[in-house]
């Protein structure tokens, strides 16, 4: 019913999907990662309610602890989800083994972040120690797990928020060092040069936007920032128009 499910969503039948969903969830003895993928497919039809339904039942079938890597899923459902709560909840009753304990830190960072209580997620990030080296991941394992990259990432989207840029510089190129493919850490060293008025570095970026893989989004807001930098520059003479008043978005990243 899964594997049906998802066809009947990838040719936007949106009905037959549901119904299919419906009935797998009738379904008795189904684990926790069954309720989990189940509720993944509700969101990506836009079901929203009947997915957090099954998230909430899937956290019922499992009575014992459960691994990190299922908590970290239901948790971050549950964020995507807007349902901050539910995160809060499902966080305050789950206790990590100690060699996940970061990784559990790093999830409370990101819940207070979602809430945009930007210095407490500093503050938890502050108690988190920082990997000497990272280990593989794979690519869904590297957005919810402890490394170089997602510590420096958050940290500089953190002081970007709470208005150093110049801090926010510092780990953006931390993060940079670790990652330069990501399309990411592009983004946010260019944003923040451009807040910072570094046009001459902010120009030699820019050039190197062809040899990174942008969704149509993430292409989007280079051309949006280029349309940025070319306008203040001409506008920071102004007494009345300082750099400070750019504003930037949140989700520039999308």
């Amino acid at each position: 019913h899964l594997a049906l499910a998802a066809e009947f969503r990838n040719k936007n039948d949106v009905s037959s999907a549901v119904t299919a969903l419906e009935r797998l969830l009738a379904i008795e003895n189904l684990s926790m990662q069954d309720h989990y993928e189940i509720a993944q497919l509700f969101s990506s039809l836009g079901e929203k309610e009947s997915a957090i339904k099954a998230l909430e039942t899937g956290l019922e079938t499992e009575a014992d602890a459960f691994p990190i890597e299922t908590y970290l899923n239901y948790f971050y459902a549950f964020i995507e989800s807007d349902e901050l709560g539910r995160a809060a909840d499902l966080a305050a009753d789950y206790t990590p083994e100690a060699v996940h304990k970061a990784d559990y830190l790093l999830a409370m960072a990101d819940l207070e972040l979602a809430r945009r209580q930007y210095q407490a997620a500093k503050e938890v990030l502050k108690g988190i120690a920082i990997p000497e080296k990272d280990k593989a991941l794979s690519p869904e394992e590297s957005t919810h797990h402890l490394s170089r990259w997602g510590y420096y990432y958050r940290f500089a989207r953190l002081e970007q928020y709470l208005g150093d840029i110049e801090s926010a510089r510092h780990y953006a190129v931390e993060a940079w060092k670790t990652d330069q493919i990501s399309a990411l850490s592009y983004l946010l060293i260019l944003e923040l040069t451009l807040q910072a008025a570094d046009f001459t570095s902010f120009d030699n970026l820019y050039k190197l936007h062809s040899e990174r893989r942008l969704s149509l989004g993430q292409a989007a807001t280079v051309q949006n920032l280029a349309a940025i930098r070319n306008f203040v520059q001409t506008w920071q003479f102004m007494p009345s128009a300082p750099i400070e008043n750019v504003k930037f978005t949140e989700d520039s990243t999308s």
